[in-house]
């Protein structure tokens, strides 16, 4: 009985002690949980090493690199709730495109957010502003290789094709514009995904071809100044001028040439007619001389009337 009375005396003081043991050691642990944070990631297509821009109120909230392949990748902390996001980039030359803007993206609270498959546009630049109609205009920029450029010409496309590994693309338009201001945008187009916004507008200006006078600006008035008009005036008439006297001079000529000959043919015809009219003179005389000797001869023979007359007529036979 005694010893029954010391296990109920024990008992209570173990378990005291144990029960207080155990309170000692859970008010010592300290639990430690990691909350994750409010963010987005950014993902997408854009050209080889260009630099993505991210901006949210006008204010850049970060930046990324493509990579060689074409593609980018961005995470950015924010606060919950609705935001509105636009993307740009600056490709390897410095070109920029305008902004590709995202609206009303929700952020969940402490959750990761994607925005992904977002197709920038491409970048774009002219090789000359101004050029002469039968010229050509070399158009080039950077894109998302593997998407498809469209280039459009006054609204119109006219060319498109699939940008290679390089990123970089070309057109050299030859047709197709018109006198006056032409403009130029390019967009992108890939599988599966929307068409990317249009690239910036460029426009280049193209005058009429012509040659002599200068030759009127395509709005109807004229790009140059008076003394630039005056000078080109004079250049003009000194051509003329020039070819007017060429042909004098040539009609001169030709007139002295002709004086010339007919001079030469009056000689010669002169000639022949003094030469034939002294062979006449001569044989005339010729003819006389002999009639005086055959006269004499037939007086001093004696020779009859008859023969006499015979010498007359054989002279005018002779003459």
């Amino acid at each position: 009985m005694t010893k029954f009375k010391a296990i109920l005396i024990v008992f209570p003081a173990l378990v005291s002690f144990f029960v207080s043991t155990s309170s000692v050691s859970a008010a010592q642990n300290t639990i430690t949980a990691n909350v994750a944070g409010t963010s987005a990631t950014f993902s997408g297509f854009a050209a080889p090493k260009a630099l993505v821009t991210i901006k949210e109120g006008g204010s850049v909230i970060g930046t990324v690199q493509a990579s060689s392949a074409g593609t980018f990748s961005k995470k950015i902390v924010s606060d919950p709730g609705l935001h509105t996001f636009s993307l740009y980039q600056t490709d390897s030359a410095g070109r920029a495109t305008p902004l590709t803007t995202i609206k009303d993206v929700s952020l969940a609270n402490h959750f990761d957010t994607p925005v992904s498959n977002i197709h920038l546009p491409p970048t774009i630049a002219l090789s000359r502003s101004s050029l002469t109609s039968g010229e050509s205009v070399t158009v080039s920029g950077q894109g998302a290789p593997g998407s498809t450029v469209n280039l459009f010409l006054n609204g119109t496309r006219v060319y498109n094709a699939k940008i290679g590994a390089s990123g970089k693309w070309q057109f050299v338009i030859t047709s197709g514009y018109k006198i006056g201001s032409n403009s130029v945008y390019a967009n992108l187009s890939r599988v599966g995904l929307s068409d990317s916004v249009n690239s910036q507008g460029l426009s280049f200006e193209v005058k009429k071809a012509c040659s002599g006078s200068a030759c009127p600006s395509s709005g109807g008035g004229s790009t140059s100044s008076p003394e630039v008009n005056f000078k080109a005036d004079i250049k003009v008439n000194l051509t003329i001028d020039k070819q007017i006297s060429f042909l004098f001079l040539l009609i001169f000529v030709i007139i002295i040439t002709l004086l010339i000959l007919l001079l030469v043919v009056f000689l010669v015809l002169a000639f022949g007619f003094l030469s034939q009219g002294k062979t006449r003179r001569n044989r005339f005389e010729e003819t006389l001389e002999n009639l005086e000797a055959r006269l004499e001869t037939d007086v001093r023979n004696n020779q009859p009337l008859e023969r006499l007359r015979e010498d007359f007529q054989k002279a005018e036979e002779e003459l």
